[in-house]
C-alpha cells in the first residue's frame, strides 16, 4: 500500500548508512562493556570459551564416531543380509566355479 505523502511504500525502506550506523554503535558497545571488565572478569570470560571450543570438539569427535560406526554396523547388516539371500557364500565367485566342477 503506497504512502499518500511519500509516494513509498508503507514502513518505508531501510537506509544502509543507519544499518552501517547501528552496527557500529552495537560494536562500540560491547568493547565498552568488555573494557570496563577486571582483568579477572576477562579471564573468566575466556576461559569459558575454551570450554565452549572443548566440549564442541568433543561432541563434534563422538558425533563422528558414532556415526562412522553406524556406517560399519549398517555396512555389516547389509552384507550379512546379502549372504542370506544370496546362499551364504564367501563373495568372490569361487563357489559357483564349485558348483560348475561338480556338474561335470
Amino acid at each position: 500500500m503506497k504512502c499518500s505523502e511519500t509516494g513509498g511504500y508503507a514502513g518505508g525502506s531501510v537506509n544502509n548508512d543507519e544499518v552501517v550506523m547501528n552496527k557500529g554503535v552495537m560494536v562500540l558497545a560491547a568493547l565498552l562493556m568488555v573494557s570496563a571488565c577486571s582483568s579477572q572478569q576477562k579471564q573468566e570470560i575466556k576461559e569459558g570459551g575454551r570450554e565452549v571450543g572443548e566440549t564442541t570438539r568433543d561432541v563434534t569427535r563422538d558425533i563422528g564416531h558414532a556415526t562412522r560406526d553406524a556406517a560399519r554396523e549398517t555396512g555389516h547388516f547389509f552384507r550379512d543380509t546379502a549372504k542370506e539371500i544370496f546362499g551364504g557364500g564367501r563373495g568372490d565367485g569361487s563357489e559357483e566355479k564349485e558348483a560348475d566342477d561338480s556338474e561335470q
